[in-house]
């Protein structure tokens, strides 16, 4: 459940410096934890130094070791300070204001998430493999996954579906034709990505584009299900 932690970039601090200063920004709790939702980057970077206080290794090596190395997803990495992606690979555009010109943010957006609450870079294949492995149980113990999965209700943000609820780490979306999909899925400057996986596995699909993609997802994950169905 959240924490209640406040959120460091909310109030212009950057998640990596919470890490590199080994405290999270002097503010009172927003709530008790599990009390409401909060999305909160600072949580992702205190889990960061969790992993290494128990592990003695950063969080992407144990990523590499546990995850992206038994799945086989060739594709996922964390850049850390190089400000490059492996080609070939997608373009970010950002207008910054009305009827300006669309700025290419791809490079210039890398440096910002450094951490363990958002660095790593991936594909569309395999952001869909490690969704479709997850809810599969390839990767947490039964207890693990049925901890994330537990979830309380999230207020509506501009432009993503009614009914959406928080989980640890996932959020479930209902779909318009019943049922529903987990995900979690980020944004940067000029772009936007989001997975989507059935509760069973056997139904994904990842979608990166400029504008919210809830729309073709529904469809996408409707029309998969009804397939099946016939």
């Amino acid at each position: 459940m959240p924490s209640g932690r406040p959120d460091g970039t909310r109030d212009g601090a950057s998640p990596r410096s919470v890490h590199a200063d080994h405290r999270t920004p002097d503010h009172p709790p927003s709530f008790e934890p599990g009390a409401r939702w909060q999305y909160s980057n600072t949580d992702y970077v205190l889990a960061g130094m969790v992993i290494r206080s128990m592990t003695g290794r950063s969080w992407a090596e144990e990523v590499r070791a546990r995850i992206l190395r038994p799945l086989r997803l060739a594709r996922t990495l964390a850049p850390g300070d190089r400000p490059f992606l492996p080609r070939p690979h997608a373009r970010n555009h950002q207008q910054f204001e009305p009827g300006g010109p669309m700025v290419d943010t791809t490079v210039a957006y890398l440096p910002f998430d450094r951490d363990a609450d958002g660095s790593m870079i991936s594909t569309t294949a395999d952001v869909n493999r490690f969704f479709t492995a997850l809810v599969r149980g390839e990767l947490p113990a039964p207890a693990q996954l049925a901890e994330t999965q537990r979830t309380i209700e999230i207020p509506r943000e501009p432009g993503s579906p009614p009914g959406r609820r928080g989980g640890l780490g996932l959020y479930w979306t209902p779909l318009s034709r019943g049922g529903g999909y987990w995900e979690h899925g980020g944004s940067g400057f000029g772009c936007i990505v989001q997975p989507a996986v059935t509760p069973d596995g056997r139904a994904a699909v990842t979608v990166s584009l400029h504008s919210r993609p809830a729309d073709l997802i529904d469809h996408a994950l409707c029309d998969a299900r009804d397939a099946e169905a016939r």
